[in-house]
């Protein structure tokens, strides 16, 4: 019998589990958890672990900056100028991670630090000439990623994902 999708039935596993397969679905099972539920979020998450490692290494050959850096460069080029704390909100890092990208962001000459005029406990981060000129080439680089990284990806799942979007009212 075929799976939902009209393809083999996957359910069926070819080969017999190993100990530490054993171990990892009695875990699941301890824990009250849908063993196919969990693989699939674990399977998911590592898949986005792949996808994040791939784009880092596409933005350290092209700028040789993190992704995490070119983030920023990114935002930066959206808002004019912002603080680390809401550049740490918005792009969900941890503010140690804005602070060292922000370290070698400014090293570069990409951006600029200056305290607040207002308020002198406030941090405002602003891109510079170069930094703007470096997101640049970064989206360059990330389309050209995607472009061969991704390719046919887009088409195979387009469907799939509109009808995602117009489940969760998007």
């Amino acid at each position: 019998m075929g799976g939902a999708d009209g393809g083999p039935d996957r359910t069926e596993r070819e080969f017999p589990r190993s100990r530490l397969e054993e171990r990892a679905a009695a875990w699941v099972a301890e824990g009250g958890l849908d063993e196919a539920t969990f693989f699939a979020a674990y399977d998911l998450n590592s898949a986005g672990q792949l996808l994040l490692s791939a784009l880092n290494q596409a933005m350290q050959k092209a700028l040789g900056l993190t992704y995490e850096a070119w983030r920023i460069l990114w935002l930066l080029e959206l808002v004019p100028t912002s603080e680390p704390r809401r550049l740490a909100h918005t792009l969900w890092l941890s503010r140690p991670a804005v602070t060292a990208s922000l370290n070698r962001l400014e090293e570069l000459g990409y951006i600029t630090r200056q305290r607040a005029a207002n308020d002198r406990r406030l941090v405002v981060v602003e891109a510079t000439a170069a930094g703007r000129e470096a997101a640049e080439r970064g989206r360059t680089a990330m389309s050209s990623w995607c472009a061969s990284s991704l390719r046919g990806s887009a088409r195979r799942n387009g469907r799939r994902c509109r009808g995602w979007r117009g489940h969760s009212g998007g």
